[in-house]
C-alpha cells in the first residue's frame, strides 16, 4: 500500500514538520511528485519492492518521512545511524538483513550537488537491491530535484510574504493622519 506521510508522527503538511523550509505546491504538483517516488523505485527495481522511505532534513538537521510505502512483509528497521553513516559518505550502501532471509535495504544519500538534502530506503530481495543500486540512485537523484524545487517555491512564497508585508506597512505610514499614528502602525 502505498501512502502519503508527511509526518513520522502526526498527518500534517510538510509545511508544519519542525524547522520545514519547504511546503509543496498549491497545484499538489509537489504532493504528487513525492507520491510518485515508491513507483519511481518499483521501476528501476524491475520489481516491486519490500518497503520504500523517503526521508528529508528539517532545518535542524533532523530525518523525517516524507514519503513511505510499506511492503507486505515487515522488515526489520535499521537504526538512524546507517542513515548517518550514507549521510556523511554521500554514497549508497547495502544491508542484508535477518529476516525475511535473503532480503536487503540500500540506503541512498538524496544528493542536489555536494548538499545531502534526505535518504532514499528501500528494501527488497537482496539480488536484486544489489543489480539495481546505480537505477536507486537516479530514483534519489529525482528526488533531489523534487525536493528542492519544492524548497525553493516555499522560499519564493516566504519572500513574497515579506515583500507584502513591508508594502502594507509602507502604505499605512504614508497614509496616517499624525506622526503618533505613523508611530503606532510601526510598532504594531
Amino acid at each position: 500500500m502505498s501512502r502519503y506521510n508527511p509526518s513520522p508522527i502526526l498527518p500534517t503538511p510538510l509545511s508544519t514538520l519542525p524547522g520545514a523550509i519547504l511546503s509543496p505546491a498549491s497545484d499538489g504538483a509537489g504532493e504528487h511528485a513525492l507520491r510518485s517516488v515508491p513507483d519511481l523505485v518499483d521501476r528501476a527495481l524491475g520489481a516491486p519492492a519490500g518497503s520504500v522511505r523517503l526521508f528529508m532534513f528539517d532545518t535542524a538537521r533532523r530525518l523525517h518521512v516524507v514519503c513511505e510505502r510499506v511492503g507486505t512483509q515487515q522488515m526489520a528497521r535499521k537504526r538512524s545511524a546507517r542513515r548517518r553513516e550514507a549521510v556523511a559518505s554521500k554514497r549508497p550502501s547495502i544491508i542484508h538483513l535477518r529476516r525475511p532471509a535473503g532480503a536487503a535495504l540500500a540506503i541512498v544519500p538524496v544528493l542536489d550537488g555536494d548538499e545531502v538534502l534526505g535518504v532514499l530506503e528501500v528494501s527488497g530481495p537482496a539480488s536484486v537491491i544489489e543489480e539495481s543500486l546505480e537505477a536507486l540512485e537516479g530514483v534519489g537523484l529525482h528526488a533531489a530535484v523534487v525536493l528542492h524545487s519544492l524548497r525553493l517555491i516555499a522560499s519564493a512564497r516566504f519572500q513574497d510574504g515579506a515583500v507584502a508585508g513591508i508594502a502594507q506597512l509602507m502604505y499605512e505610514l504614508r497614509t496616517a493622519s499624525s506622526r503618533s499614528r505613523a508611530v503606532i502602525f510601526s510598532s504594531r
